[in-house]
């Protein structure tokens, strides 16, 4: 859809391709509706522009969507616009950093860094280079950035929440 804009992945993965900069094991797994026809199509045909057919693989949505949060290192988010995305604290309760537009960390949950990657908003050429960092992740800094997710997801279960909730109105009805 193009509230997901999942072509401005597919732009970055070309732009890197072009410079020859992509490794040649990188899988992509796309998930979610075809929603709009001219956006499926516009990305079709910059699939087979940059020769990614073999990178990319595009899936339905599921009501399983932890079967391809564990078959991922990480989960790229480049929607144009959302409020706090399931699939961010989903994919943060999985141990994956996110890779996250600024529009969709309205919420500021991804840390630069620490738990994912913030880019700025349809800019494919930050995007590409937030890819190439991560490509060049060591198994120790993947490892640390995990537990960053799972803590990071651990701050939004029910009975902190509700912590949270109790300790905001305390302070509020003093």
């Amino acid at each position: 859809s193009k509230q997901k804009a999942p072509h401005l992945l597919v732009e970055a993965l070309g732009y890197l391709k072009l410079r020859e900069a992509l490794p040649a094991d990188v899988r992509v797994l796309l998930v979610g509706e075809r929603e709009d026809s001219v956006e499926q199509a516009w990305m079709d045909e910059r699939i087979t522009q940059y020769h990614l057919e073999e990178v990319i693989e595009q899936n339905p949505s599921t009501h399983h969507p932890e079967t391809f949060y564990h078959a991922a290192d990480v989960t790229v988010l480049t929607s144009l616009w959302e409020g706090l995305p399931s699939v961010l604290l989903e994919s943060l309760a999985c141990g994956r950093p996110v890779i996250v537009s600024e529009a969709a960390n309205a919420a500021q949950v991804i840390r630069d860094g620490v738990n994912g990657w913030v880019f700025r908003t349809g800019d494919v050429h930050h995007l590409g280079s937030i890819l190439l960092t991560v490509f060049q992740l060591s198994e120790a800094e993947f490892q640390a950035m995990q537990t960053a997710c799972c803590e990071t997801a651990a701050s939004f279960d029910v009975e902190t929440m509700v912590e949270k909730y109790e300790s905001l109105y305390q302070q509020v009805s003093t």
